[in-house]
């Protein structure tokens, strides 16, 4: 009897702990720009599921945050992004390998279900285009990149350049900013 009784109160509170989840608001933001590309498209309303005060970015994650300072050109959606996570706290990520991928911490990644063939290095004209190095990403910081390489203003674009001393700008995205994960769905 008195096992049973253990048994039933473990399961109540299993309950209760289970109820006391963190409820997350979700939203609708309009994407301003085709940098998503092909996985969002300019004036596509995407959902946004707001983060927890715990949430710890993960690479892929598609991440809703605010502008860090002078990412957006003419606008956009009130000063907020949203990109891909390519590197978290301590990875290198490099563009690219012999066949065109990006490799985070000697890993090649595969991007093929949401960059259109040979896109990856697309966009020489943005950042550093096909052959850079960055990283350790600090911490508490993200590095992100849009899916249409050849057309988004990502962290690539706030790399500083090897001539610049000191750096005035920064490729990384403090996890403060993040406001919000966006479904792709």
């Amino acid at each position: 009897m008195r096992r049973s009784v253990v048994v039933a109160v473990l399961i109540v509170l299993g309950l209760l702990a289970g109820g006391c989840k963190e409820e997350l608001d979700t939203f609708t933001v309009t994407v301003p720009t085709d940098s998503m590309a092909p996985t969002f498209h300019a004036g596509q309303e995407v959902s946004v599921t707001e983060v927890a005060d715990d949430y710890e970015p993960e690479l892929g994650d598609l991440v809703y945050f605010e502008d860090p300072g002078g990412w957006l050109v003419g606008g956009g959606d009130e000063g907020h992004l949203i990109k891909r996570v390519m590197g978290v706290p301590g990875d290198t990520i490099v563009c690219c390998d012999s066949a065109g991928r990006i490799s985070v911490n000697g890993e090649a990644i595969d991007e093929a279900s949401y960059i259109l063939p040979r896109k990856t290095c697309a966009g020489a004209g943005v950042g550093f285009g096909c052959r850079w190095t960055v990283g350790p990403v600090p911490e508490e910081s993200v590095f992100v990149l849009g899916d249409n390489r050849g057309a988004s203003a990502d962290s690539r674009a706030h790399m500083c350049q090897p001539t610049e001393d000191p750096c005035s700008q920064s490729p990384w995205v403090p996890f403060d900013s993040i406001q919000g994960t966006a479904d792709p769905d």
